[in-house]
């Protein structure tokens, strides 16, 4: 779930906030656009947009709500 992947984030890194809550504070849009400029400027592959979340800004979806996690959208258990 989104809310697990930022706990994980925060307390096993000691970042002040997780990815997807960081991501719905700036906004799923913003997050794609800095995404395609630090893949365009670097060239890493760990910088790509994932579909996911390409999806989401294209939909104006926040990366925290309920019912939009990949295991959701894909009926994982």
């Amino acid at each position: 779930a989104p809310a697990d992947i930022d706990v994980a984030v925060t307390t096993g890194l000691g970042y002040p906030v997780g990815p997807l809550a960081w991501g719905d504070r700036i906004g799923a849009a913003r997050m794609l656009e800095l995404h395609r400029a630090l893949h365009a400027t670097t060239g890493d592959p760990r910088h790509r947009p994932t579909r996911w979340v390409t999806e989401r800004a294209a939909l104006g979806l926040a990366l925290t709500d309920p019912g939009t996690s990949p295991a959701d959208v894909l009926g994982a258990p």
